[in-house]
């Protein structure tokens, strides 16, 4: 079972993001959310399953007030755009 602090921290990446991806009909309520698997200067990195067809992705959660406040957003905006130039199978297209 999840602790109040798991269920608060998931809660809130529901608020965070609408749509998974401009090009699919997924939102991030179509994931289920099975743990964290990093974290790093620009977010949170999750582990998650589709309930859809159970296939898993790492998800990138971003805070964009955070990257904002500390003038970080050309970095995660070159981040999307070297993540959108790869075509690798197991990178999910942008």
């Amino acid at each position: 079972m999840k602790n109040s602090k798991d269920k608060k921290e998931q809660a809130g990446l529901f608020g965070q993001l609408d749509i998974l991806n401009d090009n699919s009909n997924d939102s991030l309520l179509d994931f289920k959310i099975d743990k964290k698997i990093g974290s790093g200067s620009f977010g949170k990195v999750y582990l998650v399953t589709n309930k859809k067809n159970q296939l898993q992705f790492a998800l990138k959660i971003l805070n964009k007030k955070h990257l904002y406040n500390r003038n970080q957003i050309k970095y995660a905006i070159s981040e999307c755009n070297i993540l959108k130039s790869c075509e690798y199978q197991f990178i999910t297209k942008l």
